[in-house]
């Protein structure tokens, strides 16, 4: 314990000083001591899934119970305690998004534009939402809750920069949410590049009342959308906040990016805003 206190001391004094003993104190930290980690994580138990080719999803516990999927269509329930399959269906179509679930529901979805919804119990169907020729969010969906006075909703990132709110229960679009049930990220952020790609590459941040969301950056091209991080109402869809992660002019360390950088710079981004 006195070679973790000494330590400790001797890395905060170049800061602050020590509050252990006086500054004229003149003390020798003691030697650390090697040791060896008294544990090791062992394996309980593992489950064959399915196929999953490159994608690497990852499941959803809830209480007792992991909801699995793979990319070959396969979504499984096993048991936490000890991975006895309880359930396992097979959908027709490629699932390339994370599982998001609650004790009333769990959802899938994947490149074909195809998003959903699985009775927790049985594992049939409940619903399926269709978002036509846009491409389904490839890494997951958020979900959230309510507030007591509206239902649970489903939120779901399209390949063509919307974010759509689905009535958890239903699969329909909430029409108090934005414009007829989505709303458009791009606006105020990719205004300047109108036919370069804009999208949230994994399921928002749900915090309270609120969705944060971040965007895939551009690979090569430092310039494109601006990569803001914001958060919007989950009741309205009416964004709540912005933070600019190239400051803007008055913001904290502006002056340690290139002069005007912030106007049209595509890069570095927030592809995950947790």
């Amino acid at each position: 314990m006195r070679a973790w206190l000494a330590a400790a001391c001797l890395a905060g004094a170049t800061l602050s000083g020590c509050g252990l003993f006086s500054d004229d104190a003149k003390r020798v930290p003691s030697p650390l001591v090697d040791f060896k980690a008294g544990m090791a994580p062992r394996a309980q138990w593992s489950a064959n899934v399915g196929s999953s080719g490159s994608y690497h999803l990852a499941p959803a516990i809830v209480g007792d119970a992991v909801y699995a999927a793979a990319a070959d269509g396969t979504v499984v329930r096993l048991d936490a305690e000890n991975g006895r399959k309880i359930w396992s269906v097979s959908l027709d179509q490629t699932i390339s998004a994370a599982v998001a679930a609650d004790a009333s529901v769990v959802v899938v979805g994947g490149p074909d534009g195809e998003v959903v919804a699985l009775d927790p119990a049985t594992g049939k169907e409940i619903w399926k939402h269709d978002l036509g020729t846009v491409g389904a969010p490839n890494r997951g969906v958020s979900y959230w809750a309510g507030d007591g006075r509206l239902s649970p909703r489903i939120l779901a990132g399209t390949s063509d920069g919307r974010l759509l709110a689905l009535d958890a229960e239903t699969g329909k679009l909430v029409p108090s949410f934005g414009v007829g049930g989505a709303i458009n990220l791009r606006e105020g952020v990719a205004d300047k590049f109108p036919r370069m790609p804009y999208a949230i590459a994994s399921p928002g941040i749900v915090y309270r009342n609120f969705i944060i969301t971040g965007a895939r950056g551009q690979e090569d091209n430092p310039e494109g959308p601006a990569m803001d991080v914001r958060a919007w109402d989950l009741r309205t869809g009416k964004l709540v906040w912005t933070f600019h992660p190239i400051p803007h002019p008055g913001e904290p360390a502006y002056d340690t990016w290139p002069k005007d950088y912030w106007m049209t710079a595509g890069s570095p981004a927030n592809w995950g805003a947790g």
